[in-house]
């Protein structure tokens, strides 16, 4: 019993830690929200306006972005083979948009992703590959990546939730009492009434 009081503490220290961790991370992402939904726009049909801006195009047009970002996704390369590259490549709703560059058994991988400057959070969407085969699906790629914030905050307020009854469990395993307290007490009371009688 006092094996099982004690993996309970130490989990319910762990669990409480990973939901304060987890309750700023919460916290983030719900910044991240407000920024998405405080600039994003709906056109009449109801679809998402992508008002993306790429540094190096000075085009609107959802058919040239993409060309642009399947183009860059086989040209972009670290200077240094061995080594990883990132570069910011335009802004969406207020948040950055990159392109990096990793080094893997295989060569170098690239992959974009989606960054608020003010919280740091990636957001990627396809494991952060466009659709190399329809420039308008890869134009879109960012402001699917950024849309995925909704996602994740019911996500992680859901695991939240979780690690909370994981909580109340381990504190009803604490606060059970030792099923065998009365025989332990008599057996303690016998061993001290024989060491009197031993020492007498």
């Amino acid at each position: 019993h006092l094996r099982d009081v004690a993996k309970a503490h130490i989990a319910i220290n762990e669990l409480e830690k990973e939901i304060e961790n987890n309750k700023v991370l919460i916290e983030k992402l719900t910044e991240d929200q407000a920024l998405y939904k405080r600039n994003l726009q709906v056109d009449k049909d109801g679809t998402k306006v992508n008002a993306i801006r790429l540094s190096a195009l000075n085009s609107a047009d959802p058919e040239s972005i993409g060309k642009y970002l399947i183009e860059l996704s086989s040209s972009f390369k670290p200077l240094i083979s061995t080594e990883s590259r990132e570069e910011k490549i335009g802004t969406l709703l207020g948040f950055d948009l990159y392109i990096r560059s990793r080094p893997g058994d295989q060569g170098h991988s690239n992959d974009y992703y989606a960054a608020n400057p003010a919280v740091g959070i990636k957001y990627n969407y396809n494991g952060g590959q466009i659709n190399i085969d329809n420039p308008k699906l890869a134009a879109r790629y960012f402001i699917n990546a950024i849309d995925r914030v909704d996602t994740l905050i019911e996500k992680h307020q859901s695991e939240e939730t979780k690690k909370k009854a994981d909580i109340e469990a381990y504190r009803a395993i604490v606060a059970k009492p030792f099923e065998n307290e009365a025989e332990l007490k008599s057996l303690k009371e016998q061993g001290h009434a024989l060491e009197k009688q031993i020492n007498e």
